[in-house]
């Protein structure tokens, strides 16, 4: 559901460490003063949060806990009627739904099944209305489809899952359906992740919800399956499971499970269970195997990193496998926090982005957003895991040579730390003191009486823990370094002439032309870049924080790097965001390597509202530049 702006509001509060004054979060929500005071207003009357007011503005108490989760009234109003159109086929009387509201029959008309038309109309599904009757027309699959996003797109995902469906389905007992599916599966040998475990419980829920309520899967709403389980060697075991769901199902409602709604529970289990990876070759063909290894190594390429280890590709082979076979049988299963995965690996979500459009090509299928954070999750997690520095960090070491301690000392920290720590120096501290040598990291026995950024202090024998210390530092001054070298990148990218305040156009697609044609005025890029930009959101959108926006190319490059700016003082829709900043970026294939780095050090500053509201406060291009890269 989207989100209120309420919630919007205690969101910013939340993420700001100081006060932000009204005409701030004015401009941050595209609304007026007075209306940030009446959303104050409304969430401290009603318990929400506690937000404290001052002459400096409005901040967040956060010793008293938010309770923003409470569905506001007009949800209600909207779960309580989508329950009775999904269990009234004959229709359902306004009179009936006004009665049990304690609404208006106007309030019913006007303002809930607008709202209500505008939910369905994604899933192929229709309000019909006929002397004063509301009829919810469509398949039954499609009504199954809309059940599953309302379930699982909630405010946490599937975390109150079953509390949405007890608002849909107020006669059954949804956690003692849930509780018991669990041991179901907890009998069964399948291994199932947990993302795929909750979404296969909710859409089982869902059949067997509609079955009781004798609203079954018809055979032409099903196209004809192949034998998908024909040569898969966990086929017994998954039909296990589905007969034990089946017998469950009998023995408590006494009603058999038809056999479309049986298969689509068998396919359910079969596209939700994991695979030893050993087994690659055994379940798939080995043309796709192939292609995910060249699609792998074009986006190494094109992102300048190092070549994925064989691991990493049967893994992700095995997920796009279920994928592909999930979008050919119409199936997905929902991200809960697909957006935050976005937001705080935006550099790495691009990757998976490139990697979502190859294949998409490839196998002529469209991967949600969902599906897109789960491939984020597969390379994030690897080049977590495999990360290789640029420049190793400066290190002098402090030790008395005692029983040749340094020589033992020396050797331990070379073996353990020789790819990212230069030993410039092994020294004691009278030498130091007398030559204070630069470095970025000083690594010591003894208490170090000057003042240095970066102090290690060790044991004479080394520990587990002096080790874990040194690895933090080594961690955070890697960070600083990549964020310092992807600044001084970023600020050579930006230009006036490419610098626009306050542009007033129609979309989105309006604002990346006209930055496109401001660029190819001034040679950056060819005219097929605008087309790839457009190529790009069209996958995914671009805006990955509130109040930013950064429209790029999926494969092409600039002739020259640089970045557009357009910063509008009212903010502007961009899908699903309002944005006041929009920054289109083109690199050259030379710096590709930057990329990732600078385009992390700009979401990461978008992302704080502190940022947000010093960056809205700018005037011009010199003020924005040094607001967004001070020069240190």
């Amino acid at each position: 559901m989207k989100k209120t702006k309420q919630e919007e509001l205690l969101q910013i509060l939340t993420q700001s460490t100081d006060w932000i004054s009204s005409s701030s979060l004015a401009t941050l929500m595209g609304v007026s003063q007075r209306t940030i005071r009446n959303y104050v207003n409304a969430i401290n009357s009603n318990a929400l949060a506690d937000i404290e007011s001052s002459k400096s503005g409005y901040k967040l108490n956060k010793k008293v806990p938010a309770s923003i989760d409470k569905e506001p009234l007009m949800d209600e109003r909207i779960y309580f009627i989508m329950s009775k159109l999904l269990a009234c086929p004959t229709g359902v009387s306004v009179f009936d739904l006004s009665e049990g509201l304690s609404v208006s029959e106007s309030t019913i008309i006007n303002i809930c099944m607008p709202k209500i038309k505008n939910i369905i109309l994604p899933f192929n599904l229709t309000i019909q209305s006929q002397n004063y009757d509301f009829f919810l027309n469509g398949s039954e699959r499609d009504k199954r489809k809309m059940i599953g996003y309302l379930v699982t797109h909630n405010n946490y995902g599937y975390f109150t899952s079953g509390d949405t469906l007890e608002k849909i389905f107020p006669n059954f007992n949804i956690k003692d359906l849930m509780k018991n599916l669990y041991k179901l599966f907890d009998q069964s040998t399948l291994f199932i992740n947990n993302f795929a475990m909750n979404n296969l419980l909710i859409h089982i829920l869902i059949i067997l919800i509609r079955v009781n309520s004798n609203d079954r899967l018809t055979a032409f709403e099903k196209k004809e399956e192949p034998d998908f389980l024909a040569n898969f060697k966990q086929k017994k075991d998954i039909i296990e499971l589905a007969d034990r769901i089946h017998q469950y199902f009998e023995d408590h409602f006494s009603i058999e499970i038809p056999e479309k709604d049986y298969q689509q529970i068998v396919l359910l289990i079969f596209l939700s269970t994991n695979y030893d990876v050993n087994s690659l070759k055994s379940i798939i063909d080995t043309s796709f195997i192939s292609s995910i290894e060249q699609m792998v190594t074009q986006v190494s390429q094109r992102y300048t990193i190092d070549p994925f280890d064989q691991e990493f590709i049967s893994q992700l082979t095995l997920h796009m496998y279920n994928a592909r076979e999930r979008s050919q049988f119409d199936l997905s299963y929902p991200n809960p926090i697909a957006k935050e995965v976005k937001r705080e690996y935006a550099p790495i979500y691009d990757m998976a982005v490139y990697f979502a459009h190859l294949f998409s090509k490839k196998y002529a299928v469209t991967l949600s957003e969902s599906e897109i954070a789960f491939i984020t999750f597969h390379f994030g997690a690897y080049l977590e895991n495999n990360q290789n520095y640029q420049a190793s960090i400066s290190c002098i070491i402090i030790v008395e040579d005692y029983l040749n301690l340094s020589k033992t000392i020396v050797q331990q920290i070379e073996k353990k730390f020789q790819q990212d720590l230069a030993i410039r120096q092994v020294m004691s501290l009278n030498q130091f003191m007398m030559s204070k040598p630069e470095c970025d990291l000083l690594i010591s026995i003894v208490e170090v009486p000057i003042q240095h950024p970066h102090i290690v202090t060790i044991s004479p024998i080394i520990t587990n823990k002096n080790f874990i210390d040194i690895q933090n530092e080594l961690d955070y001054l890697n960070e600083r370094k990549k964020m310092s070298r992807a600044g001084k990148y970023l600020r050579s990218w930006f230009n006036e002439a490419i610098y626009f305040r306050n542009i007033q156009l129609d979309s989105p697609t309006e604002y990346i032309q006209f930055m496109g044609e401001k660029c190819l005025e001034n040679h950056f890029i060819q005219p097929n870049f605008i087309e790839d930009v457009l190529l790009r959101e069209s996958v995914s959108s671009t805006a990955f924080t509130d109040c930013l926006a950064v429209p790029h190319t999926i494969s092409q490059h600039a002739e020259v790097s640089f970045i557009c700016v357009i910063h509008n003082d009212v903010p502007l829709q961009w899908t699903n965001n309002k944005v006041n900043f929009i920054l289109m970026i083109g690199i050259t294939q030379s710096d590709m390597k930057y990329f990732n780095d600078a385009f992390n050090l700009l979401i990461e500053f978008f992302v704080t509202p502190d940022n947000q509201i010093k960056l809205l406060g700018t005037k011009n291009f010199s003020d924005f530049v040094n607001t967004l890269l001070p020069i240190s």
